[in-house]
């Protein structure tokens, strides 16, 4: 990230979960930040539904298949 940029921003669960330099996300305390950032993956809990169960889902305004 160093090489190519001075700012981050990073989306979880559809929304901004950070905004800042990397000096600020190093410093960040927050889990889902730090989590990534040290490589582990969120709770399945936490993920919600997978991005193949969106595309799938005909009932709750996924794509149902349709691209």
């Amino acid at each position: 990230i160093e090489t190519i940029a001075d700012r981050v921003i990073m989306l979880a669960g559809g929304s901004v979960a950070f905004d800042g330099s990397l000096d600020d996300v190093r410093r960040s305390t927050d889990g889902v930040v730090c989590d990534f950032f040290s490589r582990r993956a969120m709770p399945a809990a936490a993920r919600g539904r997978s991005e193949l169960e969106r595309f799938t889902d005909n009932t709750a305004g996924g794509a149902g298949g349709q691209v």
